[in-house]
């Protein structure tokens, strides 16, 4: 995965990538990615983002249960959808920026 956005950026693709904080490997990934100019860093410990979601081109979303590691890929039962609708990217948008504005939100309108 990681691979794939580092090829991505160097493609001219942009992305932001908001990671958990209690997860070890996940300080190695924002040094990753921040070392190919792909935005990203660690949330905070009051407040878990749990649903994983990618907006491509405004308006393509996928959101689900999938954490992104190999373990949950291979041996996990998850549920995601993908979506292609410009209103419901330009909301999952905002709930994006308010989340990457402030990890700590509890509430997006």
């Amino acid at each position: 995965m990681l691979n794939a956005l580092a090829s991505a950026r160097a493609q001219g693709r942009t992305a932001r990538v908001l990671l958990d904080d209690e997860i070890d490997e996940n300080q190695a990934a924002v040094d990753f990615l921040t070392s190919h100019d792909i935005q990203a860093r660690l949330d905070g410990a009051a407040r878990r983002v749990h649903l994983k979601t990618v907006l491509a081109d405004g308006h393509t979303l996928l959101a689900g249960s999938t954490n992104w590691s190999d373990i949950s890929f291979k041996y996990s039962h998850e549920a995601n959808l993908v979506l292609r609708d410009a209103v419901l990217g330009a909301g999952l948008k905002a709930f994006h920026d308010a989340l990457w504005a402030d990890p700590h939100t509890l509430h997006v309108r």
